[in-house]
């Protein structure tokens, strides 16, 4: 009497191993995708700041090399962009993100 409802549910029901298998494939993929948008998000910033600061350096060393000064933080925000990009390049390609975007 007590072996019929027990193969019952163990033909209805899935079995608890798989549930949590797809629960875990579901929290990486969605993992993934978050760290490649974030990683997009830091690239957005970083790579238009390092494009300008780069530039107005070479513009105003080039139209006014004797009266040209340079503002003391301009090597220290360089770093910081460059930083900031390699971390963003790091976010997006990194971890399968990529992958998972593109597939």
């Amino acid at each position: 009497m007590w072996v019929f409802p027990i193969a019952l549910a163990k033909k209805i029901l899935p079995e608890t191993s798989s549930i949590e298998n797809n629960q875990t494939n579901l929290f990486e993929g969605w993992f993934s995708v978050g760290c490649s948008l974030i990683g997009v998000w830091v690239l957005a910033k970083a790579l238009p700041a390092l494009v300008s600061y780069i530039t107005s350096d070479y513009i105003g060393q080039k139209l006014y090399p004797e009266s040209y000064v340079q503002n003391p933080d301009w090597l220290l925000m360089l770093y910081f962009n460059i930083f900031q990009l390699l971390f963003g390049l790091w976010l997006f390609l990194g971890g399968k993100g990529l992958k998972k975007i593109l597939l």
